[in-house]
């Protein structure tokens, strides 16, 4: 008798679609986030467009309006807001030639793949709609850097229906004022993200002489204030949400962080 193997079949295919169906929870290590040099290709690829879940995407960084130092670690954050349940990213970055530039540096909730010039979610940050990890830029200026992300904000149903993809991309210069090790103000700023107010917290040999600018995203500088103690409490309650640059100053020595007004 002639043996029926089509069952056989369908059990052997069965893990490859279970990987296409649930294989991107655990974060999409293919060139996806939109990018020139990823040819544009976004997370629609296999997620198809046609679901509104409100998504509206975020990236913020603290690199200074001034542009980033060649060499430098910085922090970064993607975020969204949006009414759907579970949602995933990708970002990269590259040059004004569509090169990718720069390492990203992996944590609990962020994975790193392509040579660290990409990181996503993990699958067990999936149901987060925010992810903060590092970026190092290149040993010698890029010129002009542009960040990439696509954001997949899902249904959770398990099939590739259902999801809304966004992008979002920001460009930093690169600056030529670097600063060496010891010129740099090692600070603390929080709570951050924060609400009503700040606390700047320097070493004690920075009390005197040293002063406190913020500046909002464009580089303006929108409060000013002397360091007289170990940590200076700011009221920030009457800024507008967005993200905000602080600079502390003191003598030749200078240091930068950001924070994020909710």
């Amino acid at each position: 008798m002639k043996k029926d193997y089509s069952f056989y079949a369908l059990l052997l295919a069965l893990p490859f679609f279970a990987f296409l169906l649930f294989g991107y929870s655990f974060g999409q290590t293919g060139t996806y986030s939109g990018s020139p040099g990823d040819s544009g290709n976004t997370c629609t690829v296999c997620h198809f467009a046609g679901t509104d879940h409100s998504a509206d995407p975020q990236l913020t960084t603290d690199i200074p309006p001034s542009g980033y130092v060649a060499g430098t670690t910085y922090q970064i954050t993607v975020s969204l807001t949006s009414t759907a349940v579970k949602h995933g990213f990708q970002i990269t970055a590259e040059n004004n030639s569509n090169t990718k530039v720069g390492e990203f540096v992996a944590n609990s909730n962020v994975q790193v793949s392509n040579s660290n010039h990409l990181a996503t979610h993990t699958n067990d940050s999936n149901m987060q709609n925010a992810w903060t990890f590092q970026w190092t830029a290149p040993a010698s200026s890029e010129g002009d850097i542009t960040f990439y992300v696509a954001i997949n904000a899902t249904n959770n149903n398990g099939l590739d229906s259902g999801d809304q993809v966004v992008t979002i991309s920001e460009t930093v210069s690169h600056t030529n004022l670097g600063i060496s090790d010891n010129q740099k103000i090692e600070f603390s700023v929080y709570p951050n993200p924060t609400t009503n107010f700040i606390i700047v917290e320097a070493e004690l040999s920075l009390i005197q002489d040293t002063e406190v600018t913020i500046l909002n995203s464009i580089g303006q500088a929108i409060y000013k204030t002397n360091l007289n103690t170990h940590s200076n409490k700011i009221d920030v309650s009457n800024l507008d949400k967005g993200v905000y640059f602080i600079q502390v100053k003191s003598k030749d020595k200078l240091g930068s962080s950001q924070f994020i007004k909710r």
